[in-house]
């Protein structure tokens, strides 16, 4: 039973993948099927620094 369960999951992951990562067109190129917007979203998340607190706080180390 767990050896199914997990035969399941991983070959769906596979799939899963393997369908986003892209496909071939007939001169062999490799053709994303992300959008161009995934992927602009994409890095500016790896680009962005961001920091815990979001504003700043007066005296909160104060007590």
């Amino acid at each position: 039973m767990r050896f199914s369960n997990i035969f399941l999951m991983v070959s769906a992951a596979v799939l899963l993948t393997s369908d986003l990562c892209g496909a071939t067109n007939a001169q062999g190129d490799i053709v994303s099927k992300l959008g161009p917007e995934m992927v602009r979203s994409a890095d500016a998340f790896a680009s962005v620094k961001r920091s815990l607190r979001s504003h700043n706080v007066d005296g909160d180390d104060e007590e």
